[in-house]
Order: structure tokens, then sequence, then C-alpha cells
């Protein structure tokens, strides 16, 4: 195996901290799958490539926003590159 799944392993550290939230932010929880989908010249898409789409639709419904992920993903990937994440 290349890498560890998180928390597989005892040995590693990690770093707690406390946030504060308002009524109506919104959690994004994704794989690293989403971030590391490559086009064709092997650029990822990023945070940046799911920030602006969180951003643009994070006022439509969940399911929405996740509808919206998929297809840009799908835009920006190759077939052989889309790592899934549902």
């Amino acid at each position: 195996m290349e890498q560890f799944p998180l928390g597989l392993t005892g040995d590693c550290a990690y770093e707690s901290s406390i946030a504060s939230y308002d009524p109506g932010d919104l959690f994004v929880l994704l794989s690293d799958g989403v971030i590391e989908t490559e086009d064709s010249q092997g650029a990822e898409f990023g945070f940046t490539g799911v920030e602006r789409v969180v951003v643009g639709h994070g006022t439509e419904p969940l399911k929405e926003i996740m509808n919206r992920l998929m297809k840009e993903l799908e835009k920006f990937g190759t077939a052989q590159t889309i790592k899934p994440f549902c």
C-alpha cells in the first residue's frame, strides 16, 4: 500500500482545534480523490476547483451542489482520472 488511510497506524500525531461557525455555514467533506482528479495535461482539480463550484452554488440544495461538483469533475478530468467519492 502506497499510503495508509487516516488513523490506520497508532504512531501518527494529530492536532485538534476549536472553531466557531454561524447558522447557514456550509461544510464540505470530500475525498482526496476529488482534489486529485487530473485533466488530460496532469493538472489537478484541486481545492481551487472545489471552491469555485461550492462558492458559485453554495445557496443551492446540498444534492445540487454535489451534482454540480460531479459534473465539473467530469468536464475537467478524463475518464481514467476521475476518482469517485460517493
